[in-house]
Parts: structure tokens; C-alpha cells; sequence
């Protein structure tokens, strides 16, 4: 029906089979319908518009994933949704997808009207995405066809869905979809969280979890939010919704007192309506993230902690989950950054120019223990390192045991002193690059690094445009040129010599292709091209992306593409891309040899300090 309304409905191990709108959930929503926190796993089939959760989607869904087998014998086949045709918002797919034509992991269409494009927000897929005939067309890790559509901050796993193209989105190797910093505006707050032990790593949805088939339950993700653990006490975190939703709090394995206590929003002991919303020792506000403190519990002792919401005629409202913790005295936990409830802790990682320290800034759990190497560049040595501020010498390593606490480790390096006849002048055989020119010294440092070759024996062609293969050879040469894997694109062809790279890249969610299975490696690459390549290739590396500066100071700011807003920003507010004559951006002009060439020696020194 049009004006479908499907909520909280969770639909385990269906068995679906159909021929035209097939779904795990609903064969199709209405263009006024929704569906909402509700899920489906099982196997799904039919001959089209066949998907995990809904067949053919009109309407909007959210909050919602599909872990069913899905398998279609012609096309608009997706894990989630056979088309999109309205919305799908903070949504995601498991099951591996099989088609023939318009396959994705998440949706096989994405297919709007030009009055109102079909949008995919903040979602992502990981199933296996693969054709039923040889013949099989438009086959995308997350989305097999856009027309009349976007996608915003959602992506695919480029290793377990064997594709490193889609229609739209960002591919990520498995390793990079397991960690909370590389889902760019994400609310892991309210809607995601992410966690080791729970849904295989990958994000999970707050509210949205499977019913456990064994005792004791395991609680709603979601619940609670945080918890911040005393040797007096726990405080829990949640949220009190306006409708009267009450939280159960219920204290295992300790003599807590009180053991248990249910409040509801604004209501005292005696179910009566009260200004503060105070009930015993709980405080909450409605709609607010409150405290609630059980006293009475030991230190360094371990504990079980349940909750579960539900309204006022107790009907259930989540799933039941456990969260286990140990009490520690000052101690902080957060079930998103913390696995099973283990208090975490921030060891921050600086390294001067000329050498690094690796792992970079990480966080450690509580007694364990962590060893950082420090490494000099060629040419130099390490001159001091410095842990919590305080001198340990010039150390090759060290090693932070039994962590219970935040901490710092930096170094300082120093040239070699080098006799002249050590250091090789390299000349640059070029005769179209003068030590007059503007982009001369980051000519030469791309040459003598390796990363830029000429255009023919003596000329570099500064002012020929760069091309998009030219920019992701040069990354695969700064990572010592790894092999690539998965799927090539159809105009990248083996034997070329940009083929390697572009398979590396591709596989590593850096770059992605057009419509059609292409790459274009021959195409100019424009200015917001190369930032957002550069920015990709930035969080691969394990860089800090955290500059952002703002492109409403340049005249045709308003101009970047809205898929490349995050990544000029980053590219701006760190000094990789600076304003042309005029205060102008110039965001979709093409990018010279010459300014790849800065640009790229402007990355590289930013990210050795």
C-alpha cells in the first residue's frame, strides 16, 4: 500500500520465492510508505525487483539490514532493496547477491525522477555481489545502477563483495570498514555503533538486533550508551523519550543496592508526574541523556550489567542485551571503543620530520601492554625520544606496560652530516623546467623521489594536464608499489602500465570507477578529483584527516561538488590546494603536472612531520 507503515519488525530465517517484487520483509513499499528498525535473514528469490528486506522500495526506509541470500534471475537485484526508488537511509546488507543485470550488495538500482532523486545515506554492504551468466551487466559492490540518483557517505567491502567498482559509493577493505573513523558524519550515538565483538565488527545499528536464542540475553545495542565505572559506583547512560519509555537497570553478580529500579520520563516512585523527572537515584530529563548511579559496588570486581526499554504497557522496546565489566577505580569505558566493556586508553603519537613512529596514535586496553618503533628516514637519525614529555634517549623502541592511563610518545630527528662528495646531485635532464619557474624545486623533488618521470627524454610537459592514472601510479609508488586484488575495470587492460596500480587502488576504496565497469585511466583528472583521491589514500595510510578548512573564502567555493566537499576542505584546511589569482578555487579544473607535482610534495612533507 502506498501509505505502508512497518516498524519494529524482525523477520528470522525467511524462505521467500516470487517472481516480481520479492522481498525478505515486503515485495513493495508505496511511495507515502515506510519501513523502520525492522530487519530479515534467509534466502530470498524471484525473477526481479528481488531483495533481502524489500523488493521494489518507493518509499523510505531506515534504520534497517537484510542478512538473506539473495538471488534473482534477471535484474534490479540487491541485498537490501531491488530499486530504490524513494530513500534508504542509515541502513545495511550482509547476504551475498546474485543477478544478471543492475546487481549491488546494498541495492540494484538506485533509480529516481529528475524532480526527486533516489538518495542512499549513510548505509554500507559486505555481501558477495556476483553474475548469473557470463553476460551479466552493471554489477556494483553497492549499487549495481544510478539514474536520476546520489549516494552520500555509504560504502562497500571491496574484499568480501569480490567488486572494487559501484555506481556509487566508497569501497573499503575489510580492515578499514571496522574502524568508526572512516565513516565520514556517521552518528555513533544515537544510530551506529561499532564494536570487535559485535555484528563481525562491522557497524551495527543501535536499535536494531537479532533476539538471542540463549540465557542469559544479550541486551539492545545501544544500551547502555556509556558507562563511566567508580570503586563507588556505575553510572549508566541513556535516553528517556518523550512517549513515557522506561529503562530497566537490573545489577548482576554484586551486592548493588537498590538491584534493579525502572524509571519513567518525568514520573516519581509512585508513577506520578514530577517537575525534574527524579524517581530514587535516578535523574533523567525527557528526550536528554541522563545518569543513573547504583552505589554499593567493589572495586576490581566483575559484574554483569542489564537493561532493556520499554513502554508504559511493558511491552518490550529492544532487544535484551549484557553488557560485562570490571570495576577499576577512576576508570572510563564505552561500549563503542572498548571490547566487552574494557576500559580503553589514548597513547598520542608525534613524530618530527625525517622519521616515524609507528603504530601511529592508538588506543590501548586497560593493563595490556603496547611497543611503538621509532624509525629514521635515509639520511637521518633519531635525536631524542620524548614519553610524557619526559627524555629517554635516542630509543629504536619502547614499550608502555600495564597502560592504566592516557599517555604521549614523540621523537626528533636530525640530518647525517654527509660530506659533499656523499651526497649525489641529481640534475633534472628537463629542458622545459628553469630554476626561475614557480613549480621548479617540487618538480625536482618528485623526480629525485621517484614518483614523477618525464613525458619523453627531455621534457616533463609541466603544463600538460595529469591524467588519473598518472596520479595513482605515483601513490602505489610511495607504498613501494603493493599488488592488487579483485576485479579490473574493463578499459584498464593487463599489460599496461598503470594496471597494478589502478587494481591496488581500486581494491583499497582509494579510487573508484564510472558507470560501465570504467576507470578512465586516460582522463585529466580535475583539482576535487585529486583531493579526494589524496584524501582516501590519506586514511589508508593511517594519516590524520582532521584539518578542514573552508572553501565559502573563495569565489566558485560554492561551486565543488557536493561528493567532493569533505576532501577539498581537508585539502584546503591542510595547504595541499591553495587559491588560484582571483581568490578562486577552481575546483573542477583540470590539474597540471606541475601543480600535481606540488601538491604531492606539500602531502608527503605534511605527513613526515
Amino acid at each position: 500500500a502506498d501509505h505502508a507503515d512497518i516498524r519494529n519488525v524482525r523477520m528470522l530465517d525467511v524462505n521467500v520465492t516470487g517472481q516480481y517484487q520479492v522481498g525478505g520483509l515486503a515485495g513493495e513499499i508505496g511511495s507515502d510508505g515506510a519501513v523502520t528498525s525492522c530487519y530479515a535473514t534467509g534466502q530470498v528469490a524471484g525473477d526481479e525487483d528481488v531483495g533481502g528486506l524489500v523488493g521494489l522500495n518507493q518509499g523510505t526506509i531506515t534504520g534497517c539490514y537484510a542478512s538473506a541470500t539473495v538471488n534473482g534471475k534477471w535484474g534490479y537485484v540487491g541485498g537490501l532493496a531491488g530499486e530504490n526508488r524513494h530513500q534508504v537511509i542509515s541502513s545495511y546488507a550482509t547476504g551475498d547477491v546474485t543477478g544478471n543485470k543492475y546487481v549491488g550488495g546494498l541495492v540494484g538500482s538506485n533509480w529516481g525522477y529528475e524532480s526527486m532523486p533516489a538518495t542512499i545515506t549513510e548505509s554500507y554492504s559486505t555481501g558477495a555481489v556476483k553474475g548469473r551468466t557470463s553476460e551479466a551487466t552493471d554489477l556494483g559492490g553497492l549499487v549495481g545502477k544510478i539514474i536520476y540518483g546520489n549516494v552520500q557517505h555509504s560504502y562497500w567491502d571491496t574484499e568480501t563483495s569480490g567488486k572494487v567498482i559501484s555506481a556509487g559509493g566508497i569501497g573499503m577493505t575489510t580492515s578499514m570498514m571496522k574502524k568508526q573513523e572512516n565513516y565520514a558524519d556517521w552518528d555513533f550515538v544515537n544510530t551506529w555503533g561499532i564494536d570487535a565483538d559485535e555484528n563481525n565488527g562491522y557497524p551495527f545499528l543501535a536499535l536494531v538486533v537479532a533476539v538471542p536464542d540463549t540465557e542469559p540475553p544479550v541486551w539492545a545495542e545501544g544500551f547502555p550508551k556509556a558507562v563511566d565505572i567508580t570503586a563507588s559506583g556505575i553510572t549508566l547512560k541513556a535516553k528517556i523519550d518523550e512517549d513515557g519509555t522506561a529503562y530497566y537497570v537490573v545489577l548482576a553478580g554484586g551486592s548493588a543496592s537498590p538491584s534493579s529500579q525502572q524509571v519513567k520520563s518525568g514520573k516519581d516512585s509512585s508513577d506520578n508526574p514530577v517537575a525534574d523527572g527524579r524517581k530514587g537515584s535516578i535523574s533523567l530529563t525527557a528526550d536528554t541523556v541522563g545518569n543513573t548511579s547504583i552505589f554499593g559496588l567493589d572495586s576490581d570486581t566483575a559484574y554483569d550489567l542489564y537493561a532493556v526499554a520499554q513502554d508504559t504497557a511493558d511491552n518490550l522496546q529492544s532487544v535484551p542485551r549484557k553488557l560485562q565489566f570490571t570495576t577499576k577505580t577512576s576508570a572510563s569505558v564505552s561500549p563503542g571503543t572498548g571490547s566487552g566493556g574494557v576500559a580503553t586508553y589514548t597513547i598520542s603519537v608525534t613524530a618530527g620530520t625525517g622519521g616515524t613512529i609507528t603504530p601511529k596514535t592508538f588506543k590501548v586496553k586497560a593493563n595490556a601492554a603496547q611497543t611503538f618503533t621509532i624509525t629514521p628516514d635515509p639520511g637521518y637519525e633519531i635525536e631524542d625520544v620524548l614519553v610524557d614529555g619526559k627524555s629517554i634517549g635516542a630509543k629504536t623502541s619502547y614499550t608502555f606496560n600495564k597502560v592504566t592511563g592516557e599517555h604521549t610518545i614523540s621523537a626528533t630527528f636530525k640530518k647525517v652530516e654527509e660530506t659533499v662528495e656523499d651526497v649525489p646531485v641529481i640534475e633534472l635532464p628537463f629542458k622545459d623546467v628553469h630554476e626561475n619557474n614557480w613549480f621548479y624545486n617540487s618538480v625536482k623533488y618528485a623526480y629525485e623521489k621517484g614518483l614523477m618521470q618525464g613525458t619523453g627524454l627531455d621534457t616533463f610537459s609541466p603544463f600538460s594536464n595529469t591524467s588519473r592514472a598518472m596520479i595513482v601510479t605515483i601513490l602505489h609508488r610511495l607504498e613501494k608499489t603493493p599488488a592488487g586484488l579483485g576485479d579490473i575495470f574493463n578499459d584498464v587492460a593487463e599489460g599496461t602500465w598503470y594496471k597494478d596500480a589502478v587494481a591496488w587502488a581500486a581494491a583499497n576504496g582509494i579510487v573508484g570507477g564510472y558507470g560501465g565497469n570504467r576507470f578512465g585511466p586516460n582522463d585529466s583528472i580535475t583539482r576535487e578529483q585529486m583531493a579526494c583521491i589524496l584524501y582516501r589514500y590519506a586514511k589508508y595510510a593511517g594519516y590524520d584527516v582532521s584539518q578542514s578548512g573552508s572553501l565559502t573564502g573563495f569565489t566558485d567555493g560554492g561551486q565543488t561538488s557536493k561528493w567532493a566537499v569533505a576532501a577539498m576542505e581537508w585539502a584546503v584546511g591542510s595547504g595541499l590546494i591553495q587559491g588560484k589569482d582571483g581568490n578562486i578555487l577552481d575546483p573542477a579544473g583540470l590539474a597540471t603536472r606541475a601543480e600535481a607535482a606540488t601538491i604531492l610534495q606539500r602531502f608527503i612533507e605534511n605527513n613526515a612531520k
